[in-house]
């Protein structure tokens, strides 16, 4: 899952969530700890290798329409934090709230934790 931020920002943000059952395996084999998600989103190796795999999904595209800054999620959006409809579209609103502080951290603005 991917939630881009871009509305009203001065560059694109995108908040990732990874496919656990493949990316646990990867880990795994690249010697990464898999055993706390939290440590594992922002885990040095995981970050190259999804900068890399953006960097190769965005050769097409303009330098003002690509993901500057990137947060890796340890979970994924769901229904039950309201984050997605019921057709597995995302709710903008609810994750602009949700995940404020993440989003605010992309743009080099500190808040105090809303959680």
């Amino acid at each position: 899952q991917v939630a881009i931020i871009a509305d009203d920002r001065h560059f694109v943000t995108a908040l990732l969530v990874p496919n656990f059952e493949l990316l646990i395996p990867w880990a795994k084999q690249q010697g990464i700890n898999t055993h706390d998600l939290n440590k594992l989103v922002h885990d040095p190796k995981v970050r190259a290798y999804y900068q890399a795999s953006l960097d190769k999904n965005q050769e097409s595209l303009a330098n003002f329409e690509k993901v500057k800054i990137f947060t890796i999620l340890p979970r994924a959006f769901s229904m039950d934090h309201g984050e997605i409809t019921p057709t597995l579209k995302l709710r903008r609103k609810v994750i602009n709230q949700v995940f404020a502080c993440e989003i605010d951290n992309m743009y080099g603005i500190t808040t105090k934790k809303r959680r």
